[in-house]
């Protein structure tokens, strides 16, 4: 019979729970460092170290021809043009296109990072003043003769601007990122781990912000605005109030409260103060703002006062208290609950700041005032009867809680309407799992479950987002695994979250049903986790257990490492589950840039009876001979290689063809790549079996 060409789109996630024989074509059996997109399943982007400075995917090379070269440059020298001064700095061995050192006939190009200047024709180069050859021509920026080169070279710029790259400086883990004001900040303990510290990324790295001072005030006369300069009565010290916080009393009399200082000028005592030329306040001495040691953040960003250019940062660590950052301004927040003020997670409700502590205690500031918790002047608490794991806010005047077997919505617009309702008592949230992309999803022992669903069906399977995945959530919890965060990718209506063995998953929330696919990061581990604005766009960030913070969804490499990638497909019976078939090629549709490596191989009927796979190789095994590919795009033939590797160039999209005879009743195919660390990310649509039918399997 002729040949028949089959095609199947390639979307529906992973399912683990269906019969093979009833599985959609498009879903997967099993799937690693591929992530569910709109147009199919895209290989993982890059993770890559930020400190602000410029990333590591930025970085260039340059190709410099030469000849006449008398000595073969080492890496890391740098070298001069003799007449234009030009430099740059030897990335790799010197490529020799034909002749010899010891003869000076060599002949070839220098690849070279870092150059200032343009080289020019015939000038002679030098390296720290000795002769090693003339310049045969311009140097060329990221050209290289072969595709190969070109990654190679990439890969070592990039290698060299990642080792420039920064930790956040001090000891133990990143304990929090956040992105505000589109600059990112980090929190790390100090070198002794004796103290928090709080860190600001520039473009010369991350630069410490210092808290600063403050005082204590009480029996305030005349009130003291932000802003107002103030001065010591006895001593003659004098500082800008930069944040002025009124606890209790009232300004004429008994106003106490305490006041953040800069532009500090001497120091302050036990002393009167004035400011704009009146008695103002009695104070204690100014004493150092300081950060705990330990603890995880939690943020939220909101503008209580409705005034311009007043949205400032809240956060909370758990190991002490919370505090505002606004302007450059670092704020202590204090509740009155002294020793016990350490809030675990932060957020906002009608204009409130929520503080949440151990044991369930919910803890609402005085509206429009985050800085007030006294219930004279409208701050509450609300006990929610256990331990809180997530909080999420689900709009303007309500807010999701969850705790581990219960979940309730807070929701109001003061103290007096302040009211928290119980959904169920019979499902929880796993902590750092609930987020809101459109709806409020979680992550609870028996899968990823919806909000509205909870409501509706409890902890029951009915509820789950993922029924086709609940055998992998139930190992996570055998194992013994837990979350470590979770995050939205608006820019891909994404939902993704890590696990502590350093797996996670992706789903993708943009058709009518959720589709996952499983990533790792292995052998990078991180703590904590962020998403914002950056001046390019989206932006997620991830601190890690060595110091490092990362830029998720940048770059093309894991932190230098290249992406190995596979997606294996159900078992294909091309609907007729008993007839035998042979099957001719595979083709798959694809999305990419202009260099893709991709591997394919099928194999039949299910593996069994010692049947071959088509192609059989190693996929980790980078250059391994085998079965050849002819590779076809944009109308052109390309290079073929072996069936795990090979490189494809097209303005667009392409398509891979691959010779994969062989007999079964069904096909399993596996498409697979092992990434050069500067390899851009490709994205699967489709595929097609090219195939003919031949008799009923008795």
């Amino acid at each position: 019979m002729s040949q028949q060409p089959s095609t199947f789109p390639l979307l529906g996630g992973m399912d683990v729970s269906t019969s093979p024989l009833l599985m959609p074509p498009g879903r997967l059996m099993a799937a690693m460092n591929y992530e569910p997109v709109q147009e199919g399943y895209r290989r993982l982007d890059g993770i890559e170290r930020y400190d602000g400075n410029s990333p590591p995917s930025s970085a260039r090379f340059w190709t410099l021809p030469f000849r006449n070269g008398v000595m073969a440059p080492a890496v890391g020298q740098i070298v001069t043009g003799n007449m234009s001064h030009a430099t740059g700095t030897i990335m790799a061995l010197a490529h020799l296109d034909e002749g010899l050192w010891n003869n000076s006939s060599a002949a070839g190009h220098l690849a070279l990072r870092d150059v200032a200047g343009s080289f020019t024709e015939g000038e002679y180069l030098y390296i720290n003043g000795v002769l090693i050859g003339t310049v045969a021509g311009g140097e060329a920026q990221d050209y290289a003769p072969t595709v190969a080169l070109i990654l190679d070279y990439t890969a070592l710029a990039q290698d060299a601007r990642r080792n420039d790259v920064g930790r956040v400086p001090g000891s133990g883990p990143v304990r929090g990122v956040v992105i505000f004001d589109g600059v990112a900040y980090a929190f790390r303990d100090n070198a002794d781990g004796t103290a928090g510290a709080m860190y600001r990324a520039t473009l010369n790295g991350w630069q410490l912000v210092n808290p600063g001072r403050w005082i204590r005030f009480t029996a305030g006369l005349s009130e003291i605005a932000d802003g107002d300069r103030i001065y010591g009565a006895t001593s003659g010290a004098s500082a800008t109030a930069a944040r002025v916080v009124r606890q209790s009393g009232n300004w004429g009399s008994t106003a106490a409260g305490y006041i953040v200082l800069t532009d500090l000028d001497g120091a302050f005592g036990a002393e009167s103060l004035t400011a704009n030329g009146h008695a103002s306040a009695t104070t204690a001495a100014d004493t150092a703002i300081t950060l705990p040691a330990g603890g995880r953040y939690d943020f939220t960003i909101h503008n209580f006062y409705g005034s311009q250019n007043r949205e400032a940062l809240y956060g909370v660590s758990g190991a002490g208290r919370a505090f505002e950052f606004h302007a450059g301004i670092y704020v202590p927040i204090e509740t009155g609950m002294g020793a016990a003020d350490k809030p675990l997670r932060v957020f906002e409700i009608a204009n409130h700041l929520g503080l949440i502590y151990p044991g369930g205690s919910i803890q609402l500031s005085a509206p429009g005032e985050p800085m007030i918790f006294d219930a004279i002047v409208g701050a509450a608490e609300i006990g929610f009867g256990t331990d809180i794991t997530d909080v999420v806010q689900s709009n303007e005047s309500a807010v999701a809680i969850f705790g581990k077997q219960k979940i309730g919505t807070l929701s109001g617009r003061d103290a007096a309407s302040f009211q928290l309702s119980e959904l169920t008592e019979e499902a929880g949230s796993l902590a750092w799992t609930a987020q809101r992309l459109g709806r409020t999803v979680y992550i609870d022992a028996r899968g990823l479950r919806d909000l509205a669903a909870t409501n509706a069906y409890g902890n029951f399977r009915a509820g789950s987002l993922l029924s086709e995945m609940t055998s992998y959530f139930a190992a996570k919890a055998k194992a013994g695994v837990s979350p470590v965060f979770s995050y939205v990718v608006k820019s891909k209506s994404q939902y993704r979250v890590l696990y502590s063995d350093g797996t996670g998953l992706t789903v993708f929330m943009g058709r009518k049903a959720p589709e996952a696919c499983l990533f790792t990061i292995s052998p990078l581990s991180l703590t904590c986790c962020a998403t914002g604005e950056f001046s390019d766009g989206e932006a997620i960030l991830a601190g890690g257990a060595e110091g490092y913070v990362y830029r998720l969804d940048s770059g093309t490499s894991l932190d230098g490492a290249g992406v190995q990638a596979f997606v294996m497909p159900a078992s294909n019976h091309l609907r007729s589950p008993m007839i035998e078939k042979r099957l001719h090629k595979t083709t798959i549709e694809l999305d990419a840039g202009v260099q893709a490596s991709v591997g394919v191989t099928v194999f039949f009927d299910y593996g069994a009876d010692g049947q071959p796979i088509s192609g059989s190789r190693d996929f980790t095994a980078r250059g391994s001979t085998g079965k050849d590919f002819l590779v076809q795009a944009g109308g052109g033939l390309w290079d073929a290689a072996t069936w795990d590797e090979f490189f494809w160039s097209a303005p667009l999209r392409g398509y891979v063809e691959a010779y994969t005879e062989g007999i079964g009743v069904n096909f399993t195919p596996i498409f697979a790549c092992d990434a050069h660390p500067a390899e851009p990310s490709h994205t699967l649509q489709a595929y097609t079996f090219h195939w003919s039918a031949r008799k009923l399997r008795r």
